[in-house]
C-alpha cells in the first residue's frame, strides 16, 4: 500500500492549522493561560460555558462520524454491521439504562473508562500520520514503543479511575448527583500506587526509546509534529493523573483536582477540534472554504439531532422517567460517546486504502466526498434537515435557559429562575433539584403554599434526598412534628451519610415524642 501512494505533502491545511489544532499546539497555550491567570480565565470564559462549546464544537465532532457511516450508499453496506447492529445494541442499552439502574451505571461506568482510550487512540493515529507525512522510516521496534508509550499514559488514568476512591479524573462528565454510580473495581491506594510509579518509569522509557529510534532514522524537525502530539497526550492525561495520585504540583491550577473540571473542559474542546480537523481534510479536502463550512454545518446539524432527540423523547411524560438532571442527560452522553467511540474505531484506520490514500496524498489528488443517496431530493432528506435544525434550536435554547437560570440564582433573581425552568419544562429538562432550591427560596421570601406546590412537584418527578429534606423542613415551619420526622426518615434512607438529615430527624424525632433517631429507616 505504501509503495501505491504518492510522496505526500508535509501540512494538511498549513504549519498553524496543523500545529494548532492536529498537534494541540492551542491547548498548551489553553493550559499555560489557565497556569497563571486562571481566575481571571474563569471570569471570562467560565465552567457555565461549557454546553455552549459543546454545540459548537462536540456536536459536529460527533455528526462528523455519522456522516462519514451514514451518508453514503457505499458506506453504509461497507459498515452495515457497525451501522446498523451496534447502533441497535446502543439503543437497547439506552432503553435498558433508564429502567434499571445498574445497567445505566455499568454503561456509565464503560463510558468513563473507554473515554480517555478513545482520546489517546486519536492522539496517537495523529502521531504516526504526521510521521508518514514527513516519510520518516517508522521501524517496527519504534512503532511498538511509540504506541507502549500512548498506552502506558492511559494506564495511568485507568488505575486512578480503578482506585478505591474513584472521582472523574479523567471523565468528561460526572455522575454525582445522578442516580448513577461509577463501578470502580476498588484497587487498594497502595498497589494502585505501586503499579502507578512502575506505569510511570516504564512510560519514561519507552517514550524515550521511540525518539531515539526516529531521531536515528529522520531529522529532529520532522519529528516536532509527532512530538508535540506526544507532550500533549501527557498534559491531557498523565500529568494531572500524576499530579493527583500522589498529590503533587497543586499549585498548577489545571493539575489541582479542584479545577479538574474546568481544565477537562479545555481537553474535550481540544479533542473535538483536532477531529474536526481530520475529518474536514478527509471528506473536504477538494472543497473551497465555502465547501468546508457546508459540510461543517451539515455535522452540527447531524450532531444536533443525536444529541437532543434522545433525552427529549424519553423525558419524564413521554417515553421515560428519569429527569434530566437526574441521569437521563449523561446517559444520553454515555450512549451516544459509546456509539461514537465504536463507529470511529472501524472507520478511521490508516491499513483502510481509501483512509490512507487520501490522507497520505498530494493536495491536488481528488479524495472521496460524501455523496447524496438517490431521491436525496425526496421528502426524507428534507425532512431530516427539519428534524436536525429543530434539534440545534432545542440545543441552544436548553443551553441558554440553563445558563441564564444559574445566573439568576446568582444574583438571587428567583423570577427570572423560575421563568427559565418553565422554558425547560418545556424543552423536556424539568428538575427536581431547582425546583428544591425555589421551594427553599418561597418558604422563606413568599408563601408556604408556593413552597409546598414546589416540593411537590420536585417529589413527583423524582423522590430525592434534598426534596424529602425540604418537606420536612416545610413541616417544621407548619408545626407538624410527627409529619416532620417522617419527611426526614425518608431523607435519611436516601441519604444515610448525610449528618445534616441526621441531625434534623433527631431534632424533630425528640419533638414528636421521644424518637430516637439510630435507625434511621423508612417511614411506616
Amino acid at each position: 500500500m505504501a509503495r501505491s501512494i504518492a510522496r505526500p505533502q508535509r501540512w494538511f491545511f498549513g504549519p498553524w492549522p496543523d500545529l494548532s489544532f492536529g498537534c494541540g499546539l492551542l491547548y498548551v497555550w489553553l493550559f499555560a493561560m489557565q497556569s497563571v491567570a486562571g481566575p481571571e480565565m474563569r471570569r471570562f470564559a467560565p465552567l457555565e460555558l461549557a454546553p455552549f462549546l459543546s454545540i459548537l464544537f462536540g456536536m459536529p465532532h460527533y455528526g462528523a462520524t455519522l456522516l462519514r457511516v451514514y451518508a453514503r450508499r457505499e458506506d453504509r453496506r461497507r459498515y452495515a454491521f457497525f451501522g446498523l447492529w451496534a447502533t441497535a445494541a446502543m439503543a437497547a442499552l439506552f432503553v435498558a439504562g433508564l429502567h434499571v439502574v445498574w445497567v445505566g451505571s455499568l454503561v456509565v461506568t464503560v463510558y468513563f473508562t473507554w473515554s480517555p482510550w478513545h482520546y489517546t487512540g486519536q492522539n496517537y493515529g495523529i502521531a504516526l500520520l504526521f510521521l508518514r507525512r514527513r516519510s520518516v522510516p517508522v521501524a517496527p521496534a519504534a512503532k511498538r514503543l511509540l504506541y507502549a508509550s500512548f498506552v502506558l499514559s492511559y494506564a495511568l488514568v485507568f488505575l486512578a479511575l480503578q482506585g478505591s476512591t474513584p472521582g472523574t479524573l479523567a471523565a468528561p462528565g460526572n455522575y454525582v448527583g445522578t442516580v448513577y454510580e461509577y463501578q470502580a473495581l476498588g484497587l487498594p491506594g497502595a498497589w494502585r500506587d505501586a503499579l502507578a510509579a512502575i506505569v510511570v518509569v516504564a512510560y519514561a522509557l519507552t517514550t524515550a526509546s521511540a525518539a531515539a529510534l526516529l531521531l536515528r532514522a529522520a531529522r529532529a524537525r520532522d519529528l516536532v509534529p509527532a512530538a508535540l502530539v506526544v507532550g500533549v497526550q501527557s498534559l491531557w492525561f498523565l500529568v494531572p493523573t500524576a499530579a493527583v495520585v500522589w498529590g503533587r504540583l497543586g499549585w498548577v491550577e489545571p493539575l489541582d483536582p479542584t479545577w479538574r473540571a474546568y481544565a477537562f473542559l479545555w481537553v474535550s474542546v481540544g479533542h473535538f477540534l483536532q477531529y474536526l480537523w481530520i475529518t474536514t481534510y478527509y471528506t473536504a479536502a477538494s472543497e473551497s472554504a465555502g465547501g468546508r463550512a457546508r459540510y461543517l454545518a451539515k455535522s452540527l446539524v447531524v450532531g444536533a439531532a443525536v444529541w437532543t432527540l434522545p433525552p427529549l423523547l424519553f423525558a419524564p411524560g413521554l417515553l421515560g422517567r428519569l429527569p434530566f438532571d437526574m441521569g437521563l442527560a449523561l446517559l444520553t452522553a454515555a450512549v451516544v460517546n459509546l456509539h461514537h467511540f465504536v463507529l470511529d474505531g472501524a472507520i478511521w484506520k490508516l491499513r483502510d486504502g481509501r483512509v490512507a490514500s487520501l490522507l497520505l496524498r498530494e493536495p491536488h489528488e481528488p479524495g472521496p466526498q460524501p455523496q447524496a443517496a438517490p431521491g436525496s431530493r425526496r421528502l426524507g432528506p428534507a425532512l431530516g434537515w427539519v428534524v436536525g435544525l429543530a434539534s440545534l434550536l432545542v440545543a441552544a435554547a436548553s443551553a441558554w435557559e440553563g445558563f441564564a437560570g444559574n445566573r439568576a440564582f446568582d444574583r438571587a433573581d428567583f423570577q427570572r429562575a423560575k421563568l427559565a425552568l418553565a422554558r425547560l419544562v418545556w424543552l423536556g429538562q424539568d428538575s427536581p433539584k431547582i425546583r428544591v432550591s425555589l421551594a427553599e427560596h418561597a418558604q422563606r421570601f413568599e408563601t408556604l403554599e408556593a413552597a409546598r406546590e414546589q416540593i411537590d412537584r420536585s417529589l413527583a418527578l423524582w423522590p430525592t434526598a434534598e426534596a424529602w429534606a425540604a418537606l420536612g423542613r416545610w413541616y417544621e415551619e407548619s408545626g407538624k412534628s410527627e409529619e416532620a420526622r417522617r419527611a426526614y426518615q425518608q431523607a435519611v434512607a436516601l441519604a444515610p451519610d448525610d449528618p445534616g438529615l441526621r441531625t434534623s430527624l433527631g431534632r424533630v424525632g425528640f419533638s414528636a415524642g421521644g424518637y430516637e433517631p439510630r435507625g434511621g429507616g423508612a417511614a411506616p
